[in-house]
């Protein structure tokens, strides 16, 4: 939506300065338009960086709703900007309420995918903490929920999961996560982490297994080659199974859908 908003902010800006210089040869509508795009996103970055500046750096008692709607916007719209052709498939099988996505994890650009594949969802991740200190994009996911786990601390990892489920069960926050814990750098399955099985039994709530595929493409082609990222909802894994399970056989479970989808 941003994407489109931006494009049409530019086409009102080029209709502008030929209404008031009619002198203006056509030749430079394109150059004016394209001008008046890159102009929109620039600026909206600028905004993201100085408002990321009065974000604290401790977790929100709660998520932040207009940092939340910013990002819910921007994901959608650095996607689009990439050329990224987003094909979603069994979206019709997503539940009614709030949920936690397991994902294979191909590229640091799936939480963008994921994020534009259910635009009307609230969602968060769970990423590694140095994430938290990248520039603006660091604050501005902490203001919106987003939980970072120290791979070599697991006591905190585990207030993490605590945090999670906490904003899981007060604002109907739904969680991605990433059980292979890290990219794979040929699109194997790695191991799966217990941490995004144990969130859902905490925040009681079912699990969307999910896989992802081209993402890894999202930069490399370009520009020359757009990327084209498939979103596949693979099943869900109802709340009663989720209570009853234990963490390691909710992780089979997942992972045997997705291995059944990807090999």
């Amino acid at each position: 939506m941003l994407y489109l908003f931006f494009w049409l902010e530019a086409a009102l800006v080029t209709c502008a300065l030929y209404w008031f210089i009619p002198t203006l040869h056509p030749v430079f509508i394109l150059p004016i338009a394209l001008g008046s795009f890159l102009t929109f996103c620039v600026l909206f970055v600028l905004y993201l960086m100085v408002t990321s500046l009065f974000f604290s750096k401790e977790p929100p008692v709660r998520p932040g709703r207009l940092a939340s709607f910013t990002v819910r916007l921007a994901l959608p719209w650095f996607a689009s900007v990439l050329g990224t052709r987003l094909k979603v498939v069994g979206k019709e099988k997503m539940p009614s309420t709030h949920a936690v996505y397991v994902c294979n994890h191909r590229s640091a650009f799936d939480p963008v995918f994921l994020m534009s594949a259910f635009p009307h969802r609230k969602t968060a991740f769970v990423s590694k903490l140095s994430v938290q200190k990248y520039p603006f994009i660091g604050p501005y996911m902490n203001k919106c929920g987003y939980v970072f786990v120290d791979r070599d601390s697991p006591m905190q990892a585990m207030r993490a999961i605590h945090r999670a489920a906490k904003y899981v069960k007060e604002n109907k926050l739904n969680y991605g996560v990433f059980p292979e814990g890290t990219r794979s750098k040929d699109n194997s399955l790695l191991p799966f982490k217990s941490g995004a099985f144990v969130l859902a039994k905490k925040a009681d709530t079912p699990i969307a297994v999910m896989t992802i595929e081209g993402s890894e493409t999202a930069i490399s082609g370009l520009p020359f080659r757009l990327p084209r990222v498939k979103v596949t909802v693979l099943g869900i894994i109802p709340v009663e199974d989720v209570r009853a399970l234990s963490p390691d056989e909710l992780s089979d479970r997942a992972r045997a859908l997705m291995e059944a989808a990807l090999f």
